[in-house]
């Protein structure tokens, strides 16, 4: 019986693609598991790398199954991922990812001696080696070496930190109970939402209990690696719009000063860009992109905000 089912969902990063599907079958070691791959409407040469990647996966007695999702977006790709699999435990990877060679023998060490009530099991991502973010990318866009931590047990407020969807292990059922991530979060071809892990973290909290370990190592870009300057701004906007749906995901749904003062704020961080680009004259500088950056969030928590009016308004169940 397969415990383990390993999703890999994908949209146009075939290259990216071979190279996390090749890790998992040098580090596989005649271990129980399946591979699943999500195509998520991909128009480059993906289904013929999933192709080429099956037949070697079949010499090295791996069960890899590859499907299409028509729905567009991660949160959809990830949903049929986990109500494709076989396994007890469904573990994600990006496709932009790739895990060390003993990744797949402790997963599975791992999950055997899973405590009942822990539902989410998150693990180590760490830079890919010799990878370098542009100079001008935001700190808060930059994947850092994460610190030496050890076993423990998160609450979500942690888990947005330290639990990335690169590299999570999940009971199938909770999935199932919670009905997985929330489609109108998350990735959706290249518009570069997110938000949909957070939002799952805290539902997931609700009914049991999350842990991290630093013994399952993803390795994964510093920086999402297609990001240009618009994307980081189209970036900025969606965290913004989206933090009000985790708020109400978390029960802590109330307005703060910063919502209100949010366009102040927005106001404030372009005209602090302007300023910088007379200084420099150029976009393509830290500070200038950082301030822009806060623009746009402020922005998108202003209409998130004006979005979420209707909700806070509904009685609490």
């Amino acid at each position: 019986m397969v415990k383990l089912s390993i999703i890999v969902c994908t949209y146009n990063r075939s290259a990216l693609l071979e190279r996390c599907l090749l890790s998992l079958i040098v580090a596989q070691q005649k271990r129980p598991f399946e591979l699943l791959v999500i195509d998520n409407n991909s128009t480059d040469d993906t289904a013929t790398v999933i192709q080429r990647l099956a037949a070697r996966a079949q010499q090295a007695d791996i069960a890899l199954r590859w499907f299409n999702e028509p729905e567009q977006g991660l949160s959809a790709a990830r949903n049929r991922g986990f109500h494709e699999a076989a396994g007890a435990f469904v573990a994600y990877l990006d496709d932009d990812a790739f895990v060390d060679q003993h990744w797949i023998e402790r997963a599975l060490e791992m999950i055997h001696g899973l405590e009942p009530d822990v539902l989410l099991l998150g693990a180590k991502v760490t830079p890919e080696p010799g990878f370098a973010a542009p100079e001008w990318m935001p700190d808060a866009l930059v994947r850092k070496p994460p610190a030496d931590l050890d076993e423990r047990f998160v609450v979500a407020d942690q888990a947005r930190s330290l639990i990335a969807g690169s590299n999570m292990i999940f009971r199938k059922h909770a999935l199932e109970r919670l009905g997985g991530f929330d489609p109108q979060l998350g990735r959706i071809a290249d518009r570069q939402r997110a938000a949909e892990e957070t939002e799952l973290f805290y539902r997931l909290e609700r009914i049991g209990r999350m842990r991290y370990t630093p013994r399952l190592v993803v390795f994964h870009p510093a920086v999402i690696t297609d990001l240009t300057v618009g994307k980081v701004l189209e970036r900025g906007w969606y965290a913004g719009l989206t933090e009000p749906r985790k708020r109400l995901a978390s029960k802590r749904s109330g307005l703060r000063m910063i919502d209100v003062l949010c366009w102040a704020n927005s106001a404030r961080y372009l005209l602090l860009a302007a300023l910088l680009v007379l200084r420099w004259g150029g976009v393509r500088r830290k500070p200038v992109v950082e301030a822009l950056f806060n623009a746009a969030q402020m922005a998108g928590l202003f209409v998130g905000n004006l979005r979420a009016v209707p909700s806070r308004l509904s009685p609490r169940k």
